[in-house]
């Protein structure tokens, strides 16, 4: 099972922004128990790639994820972003949050889990549910290099993947996509 978890930064909120980077980290599952079905997870190394949104970067992006015009000169046009998100045909889509990501990137047919909605269903005690927040409440701890800096898409996607592995110890995939549809 492939699950890939996505992140986006972009150039201010829908449905007048656009995306300027797009980040992704696969999860993947092996049937670790054939008895009782229960999975094994790895999380791959996160990949991001600066894509072009076709217009100015506002100061108020920009002070969010420092991403600048000057940066994206020359960056693919964003089809070429979400033909990698497709790459591999992942069974579900993974976002913190994932309704953001769903306003750029459908998913086509595959499900989605949001891991905003499942942190607060599963740790409710939690003092936030942002995606840091979640992971140091969890004790997640990461290689800087892989997790940071925060709002940028790839360390936003491994650390997203690293919260939703935590929450496949304790719920399946099908609860985790039902708590998704659900407001």
């Amino acid at each position: 099972m492939l699950i890939r978890v996505i992140d986006f930064e972009t150039t201010g909120m829908p449905p007048n922004a656009a995306v300027c980077e797009v980040g992704w980290c696969d999860l993947v599952g092996t049937l670790a128990d054939q008895t009782t079905g229960l999975m094994s997870w790895s999380v791959s190394a996160p990949k991001a790639m600066l894509v072009n949104p076709n217009r100015p970067m506002p100061p108020e992006a920009r002070a969010i994820h420092h991403i600048g015009d000057a940066d994206l000169v020359g960056a693919p046009e964003i089809a070429n972003g979400f033909m990698a998100l497709a790459d591999g045909k992942p069974t579900a889509y993974a976002a913190h949050n994932a309704a953001f990501e769903k306003e750029f990137f459908s998913g086509g047919e595959a499900a989605w889990i949001c891991t905003l909605k499942a942190g607060r269903r599963l740790w409710p005690e939690c003092p936030s549910h942002t995606n840091q927040c979640l992971r140091y409440f969890l004790g997640i701890e990461l290689e800087d290099g892989l997790a940071l800096p925060p709002h940028r898409a790839g360390p936003d996607a491994y650390v997203t993947a690293h919260v939703l592995a935590s929450a496949l110890e304790k719920a399946s995939v099908e609860d985790l996509i039902a708590w998704t549809q659900q407001p």
